[in-house]
């Protein structure tokens, strides 16, 4: 064992719980499998097959015009020294010429310094204006140059290509497009671009503040910042880098995917979605085009057969023996970097809900491996326990791994349930109230069968909920996930004896008369209780795969035929079952009732309902 017992416990003296905000991945597929669409359109928007792509738009007289889904339309000054509103409106945009955005496609204009192209924009207001500029040669008394304020209002209403090509499009669906484009309907399936080419991520480290903002977090400027990289980078945001950086001592928001090098290649950014009260953690990487400076940022990941651990820099270095496998890079990030020795990394990973088959575990292999069990991201410990279990049953049935439970449960009160409208109110939540976590508590399971009783307990735990309580609207998505996938999964046949009886079920044993029905039936009984008090049971019948659970069982044995002869048959048929040693014991939990005498023939369909001579003298139900 690379590391001991006592020097877990000292790890966890330091355990950094994360929110308990519900984690959105439906809504994370749904965004990486639009931004998908988008990159594979911006990588072929210069193909031959581009015009058969979009063939509902309405081509212009100009070359590789088209006529937009809808105008964009602002106003602006007419000029320097002139306050009266232009309204401009556009209606076209270009396809295969590059402008200096680095794009190729966008509105006719190149830049504020060039001329404007054939697709011009048309000023309406209760006088005419002269088009600012044509061939280079200006007019007399022209209002000031638009061409910047025109790109920006281009950008905004269409921040991607993906944004105009979905209304022009005869494949409407995001799935149809990335299959037009060669690709599949899969969010973390690799995606293969034309042209287009993962690249390192970097960028600029400030992020301006507006009037506005001037009371912001940097937190919330990031957050801020994110919504204009979904699905993908608009024109209109320069570079900037995605900071890991922690706020309150605890707190994180970006999370660094790195190659065996060091390098980023991914970063996951955590956003938080006010109208759902639900976070969303979204893969983001780098792409730039053939001939091009110009780098773009899409929430796709990164496109490797498999996507890679988290911390794998860390995972491959040779001092690395122990890993701590969490269900969530937000606990991994924040007890990693609380975490002093080189010979443990915390790690996790991101794939679509239950896909574990998406993960590359080949580093884990030769570590020694914990696996954490702790609740968070708003579901329940007991649903955070049958999530794990759906993991080590992967692990189980496809690979070589071995592992042991790490098992730590955050107590988080009420905090979730209280409304945010952005990350500071977040902060400030767990800043007054922080989520309580007893180190001492941690429990460490190695064995197959404590692990297994685990997680029927936490089975159990569920099961004492109401009936489809999944289904509430407050439920979070991740936990009902679980409950659904678990409900409809085949429930094991809990046998008290296999093949013969099954709990909650009656078994009848038909035969003719005298044949040795109630001679199996007495030896059953005892072999059923005997079952907890022997380390070795005498087999019901040799040669054949009939055995009991190895546990206590009440039997209670109502004879209604063998009058005065129940005795002999004890003696006969039940003695060889029950272990001398703790034969009393035995006995005790092996009740032989006869109510033959009671004068009724309860073989009768009309008296089954009827009680029976034992249950009026006890007051206890019998069979």
């Amino acid at each position: 064992m690379a590391i001991n017992y006592n020097e877990l416990k000292e790890l966890f003296e330091n355990f950094q719980w994360i929110d308990d905000i519900p984690e959105d991945q439906a809504k994370r597929d749904e965004i990486c499998l639009e931004a998908k669409a988008a990159l594979l359109i911006e990588a072929n928007c210069t193909s031959e097959r581009f015009p058969a792509f979009i063939r509902l738009a309405k081509k212009t007289f100009h070359e590789n015009c088209y006529y937009l889904p809808e105008n964009v339309e602002f106003q602006a000054k007419a000029s320097y020294y002139d306050d009266r509103i232009v309204n401009i409106s556009c209606d076209e945009f270009e396809v295969g010429k590059p402008n200096s955005f680095g794009k190729y496609w966008g509105i006719a204009y190149e830049d504020a310094a060039n001329h404007l192209s054939s697709a011009k924009p048309r000023y309406s207001t209760h006088y005419d204006y002269p088009y600012i500029v044509q061939n280079n040669q200006e007019f007399s008394n022209p209002p000031i140059d638009q061409s910047a304020d025109v790109i920006n209002a281009f950008y905004a209403k269409y921040p991607s290509l993906y944004s105009i090509c979905k209304e022009l499009t005869p494949y409407k669906s995001v799935a149809q497009m990335c299959r037009f484009w060669g690709g599949t309907s899969d969010a973390f399936d690799k995606v293969k671009p034309r042209n287009m080419y993962p690249d390192y991520i970097w960028g600029n480290n400030a992020l301006q503040k507006n009037t506005e903002q001037e009371h912001w977090t940097d937190a919330r400027l990031e957050q801020y910042a994110f919504q204009f990289l979904i699905p993908c980078q608009t024109p209109l945001q320069s570079d900037f880098a995605l900071n890991n950086r922690c706020y309150e001592n605890w707190y994180y928001q970006v999370f660094p995917f790195r190659n065996q090098y060091g390098e980023t290649i991914m970063n996951v950014v955590k956003v938080y979605a006010p109208e759902t009260q639900s976070k969303i953690l979204l893969p983001m990487t780098t792409w730039i085009r053939n001939n091009s400076a110009k780098s773009q940022i899409f929430c796709v990941p990164y496109p490797a057969d498999k996507t890679p651990l988290y911390n794998l820099d860390k995972l491959l270095a040779p001092e690395c023996e122990t890993v701590i496998l969490c269900d969530s890079i937000e606990l991994a990030e924040a007890n990693q970097n609380k975490n002093d020795s080189n010979t443990v990394v915390f790690t996790s990973f991101i794939c679509s809900p239950g896909r574990y088959d998406q993960v590359d575990w080949s580093p884990l292999l030769d570590k020694e491996l914990f696996i954490l069990v702790s609740n968070h991201s708003g579901i329940s410990f007991e649903a955070a326990a049958l999530k794990t279990q759906e993991l080590t049953e992967y692990f189980d049935e496809n690979t070589d791994l071995e592992y042991k439970l790490l098992v730590l449960e955050v107590i988080y009160g009420k905090h979730r349930t209280r409304g945010f409208d952005n990350v500071e109110d977040i902060l400030k939540v767990y800043q007054e109230n922080p989520p309580q976590v007893n180190p001492s508590e941690l429990l460490i399971l190695e064995y197959e069968d404590e692990i297994d009783e685990f997680f029927q307990s936490a089975e159990k735990e569920l099961n004492r909920l109401p009936d489809k309580w999944w289904l509430k609207s407050d439920v979070p998505p991740e936990e009902k996930r679980i409950a659904e996938e678990k409900n409809s999964k085949p429930t094991p046949i809990d046998y008290i004896m296999h093949p013969l009886l099954i709990r909650g079920n009656a078994t009848l044993l038909y035969a003719k008369k005298s044949v040795g029905k109630s001679s199996l039936a007495y030896s059953i009984a005892a072999r059923v209780a005997a079952a907890g008090f022997s380390d070795n049971p005498v087999p019901l019948l040799k040669g054949k795969w009939w055995n009991v659970p190895k546990q206590v069982h009440k039997v209670l044995y109502l004879d209604f035929e063998n009058m005065g002869a129940m005795e002999s048959k004890k003696q006969t048929f039940q003695s060889g079952y029950i272990p001398e040693a703790r034969a009393d014991e035995c006995r005790a939990n092996l009740i032989m009732k006869d109510v033959a005498d009671c004068a009724i023939d309860f073989s009768l369909p009309e008296n089954h309902q009827k009680p029976s001579v034992y249950q009026k003298r006890t007051g206890k139900a019998g069979l």
